[in-house]
């Protein structure tokens, strides 16, 4: 669940950002991104329009940091691991999307597999070049 800061809903760009990312997230549905539940309005605008309050996700078991950080991973689970983030970064990708914040704290982790998911869409971004004469 990412939130609104109590507050910010007052200031355009921030509402800006929240709605670009859950509409990033919309537009990535693939098995290894964080899957979009929802966005949930409790607020509007003077004019009328819904001020997202809320993002609903599906909850992870941890983050690739937090598995990291508990120590030593096994090379399977490296190989695993990475294959489920390729396979999301190749997805956006071919979409024309970056990602722009790939590290292991966007990296979500489910179930006794271990199955990666990309999560932190905020910083994403379309292009409209091709991604291989980017750097």
């Amino acid at each position: 669940l990412y939130d609104l800061r109590p507050g910010m809903a007052e200031y355009d760009r921030a509402v800006e950002e929240f709605v670009h990312e859950a509409r990033m997230l919309a537009a990535a549905q693939h098995p290894n991104i964080m899957e979009l539940l929802g966005v949930v309005a409790t607020d509007r605008l003077a004019d009328g329009t819904p001020v997202p309050q809320w993002i609903v996700t599906e909850l992870a078991d941890v983050t690739l940091q937090g598995l990291m950080d508990r120590g030593r991973l096994a090379l399977a689970q490296c190989r695993s691991i990475g294959v489920d983030v390729l396979k999301a970064l190749e997805f956006v990708h071919h979409r024309g999307m970056l990602h722009r914040d790939l590290k292991p704290a966007n990296v979500l982790l489910f179930g006794r597999e271990l199955t990666a998911k990309l999560c932190d869409f905020g910083g994403a971004r379309f292009v409209q070049r091709s991604v291989q004469t980017m750097t």
